[in-house]
């Protein structure tokens, strides 16, 4: 195992050197087929996740009402109520 050093400045203080993750052995970005910063199986279900401008999410109250979440053009949310039967 590497050892680890501590560097301290002059007055005692710990403190760390500044890096990127391109200096770190083994740190490593995740691909289909080899473990990374993530395992492999995590990368693949990423990988998977379709971006789908007309999905929806709908969203269950604590009372068991349904509401679909919207989002404008400026990122705010807000939801509608599902009526019964599923519209909106």
């Amino acid at each position: 195992m590497t050892k680890i050093i501590f560097l301290k400045n002059k007055a005692g203080e710990q403190f760390y050197a500044k890096t990127h993750k391109q200096a770190i052995d083994g740190l490593n970005e995740a691909t289909a087929d080899a473990n990374g910063l993530m395992s492999a199986v995590d990368k693949q279900k990423l990988d998977s996740l379709a971006v789908n401008p007309e999905l929806s999410y709908i969203l269950t109250s604590p009372s068991g009402l349904l509401f679909k979440l919207i989002v404008d053009d400026e990122g705010l949310l807000s939801t509608e109520k599902v009526e019964e039967g599923g519209t909106v």
